[in-house]
């Protein structure tokens, strides 16, 4: 019986620590970790045309972090109807057709989870190419979109990360020197 002061005086004083390591930048840090941040940043420094095609799950954070930007489909799927929902799922997982889907076929940007099977399959797609790539999102532009940045940009780093046939490459871009190169990743490293 003695031991349940202990224990809620050593729990009291875990939760006052934990509390106080909650600041601003840890709570961004927990966003950035989870939805577009970097992306979405890319895109109104850049002022990129929409409309954009999106992942269900970010379209909630898109509408917030890119108001002036119509989204394809967010988590209120009782506004979307059955229709919607079930092209948007069936885009995700089969081949790209592109005018099945009016949404997919107006958008000017698309902005997926890096790691998608659409994102991989937009990758060897000629309507699109990557101006974007971070460990978390993947940001297309179509290529009579009308602007186009000059380079692809990676916000971690100078390197772009791209799914190739050849596997996961990184390529930069030289802005000095009119030449790309790609190397391959070393997994091991990465």
């Amino acid at each position: 019986m003695a031991t349940v002061p202990i224990v809620a005086t050593v729990l009291v004083f875990m939760l006052v620590a934990w509390d106080s390591k909650i600041d601003n930048r840890s709570l961004e840090r927990v966003v950035a970790a989870s939805f577009p941040v970097g992306a979405c940043d890319f895109i109104r420094a850049r002022s990129l045309p929409g409309p954009i095609y999106n992942d269900i799950g970010w379209g909630g954070f898109i509408i917030w972090s890119l108001p002036d930007y119509p989204v394809a489909i967010d988590g209120r799927t009782d506004l979307y109807g059955d229709a919607i929902l079930y092209r948007y799922y069936r885009e995700q997982q089969g081949p790209l057709d592109w005018k099945s889907d009016p949404y997919l076929n107006a958008a000017k940007l698309v902005l997926l989870n890096s790691q998608s099977g659409l994102a991989m399959r937009m990758q060897e797609d000629p309507h699109f190419r990557v101006v974007y790539d971070d460990p978390i999102a993947i940001v297309f532009i179509r290529n009579d979109a009308g602007v186009l940045p000059d380079a692809p940009v990676s916000h971690q780093c100078p390197m772009l990360r791209c799914r190739t046939s050849e596997g996961l490459v990184e390529r930069c871009h030289n802005r000095n020197m009119d030449e790309d190169f790609s190397r391959p990743i070393d997994r091991a490293k990465s």
